[in-house]
C-alpha cells in the first residue's frame, strides 16, 4: 500500500517569468547600512534632544539630496502620468459620445427597417392571398384547354378514319 506522500500528486514546477527578477539574499548575508546605523539613536537620546543639536554629516547631505531629486523626478513622472491620464480619459469619453450617437442612429434605422418590414409583409400576405386565385385560374385554364385540344385531335383522327374508310 501506498503511503500519503507518494499518494499526493506533485505540484507542476513554476513556470520561468517571463521578466528577469532580482534574488533575495537570506537575512543573515544582508547588512546594515552604516549611516541608517548611525542614525538609529536610543530611547534615552531622543528623549534628551541630543539627535536635534547633531548637524548632518556629508554623506547624510548626499544622500538626503539623492533621496530628494529621486523623489522630485518621481513627482515630476507621476505629475506626467496623471496629464496622460486625463487627456486618454478625455479620449475615451469623446470616442463614447460618438459611439453613442451611431449606435442611436443605427437604433432609429432599425427601427424604421423593421417597421417597413412589417408593413411589406402584410403586402405580401395579401397579394399571395389574391395570386392563389389567380394561380388556379390559370392551372384550369391550361387543363381544360388541353382537353379540349385532345377532344378535338381525337374527333379529327375519327373523322378522317371514317371519310377514308368509305
Amino acid at each position: 500500500m501506498l503511503s500519503a506522500n507518494e499518494r499526493v500528486i506533485p505540484e507542476p514546477p513554476c513556470p520561468e517569468p517571463p521578466l528577469p527578477t532580482v534574488p533575495l539574499l537570506p537575512p543573515s548575508a544582508r547588512k546594515a547600512d552604516s549611516s541608517m546605523v548611525q542614525r538609529i539613536a536610543l530611547p534615552s537620546d531622543v528623549t534628551s534632544g541630543s539627535l536635534m543639536e547633531a548637524e548632518p554629516s556629508a554623506a547624510d547631505q548626499t544622500l538626503l539630496q539623492h533621496r530628494t531629486a529621486l523623489q522630485e523626478e518621481l513627482s515630476a513622472q507621476l505629475a506626467q502620468m496623471a496629464g496622460q491620464l486625463r487627456r486618454n480619459a478625455e479620449h475615451f469619453s469623446n470616442a463614447l459620445a460618438a459611439d453613442q450617437a451611431v449606435l442611436h442612429n443605427a437604433e432609429e434605422k432599425t427601427g424604421a427597417n423593421f417597421d417597413m418590414m412589417k408593413q411589406e409583409r402584410v403586402r405580401l400576405r395579401d397579394h399571395h392571398s389574391r395570386s392563389l386565385g389567380t394561380t388556379c385560374l390559370t392551372i384550369t385554364s391550361v387543363l381544360v384547354v388541353s382537353i379540349a385540344f385532345v377532344i378535338m385531335l381525337l374527333i379529327v383522327r375519327l373523322t378522317w378514319a371514317i371519310t377514308t374508310c368509305s
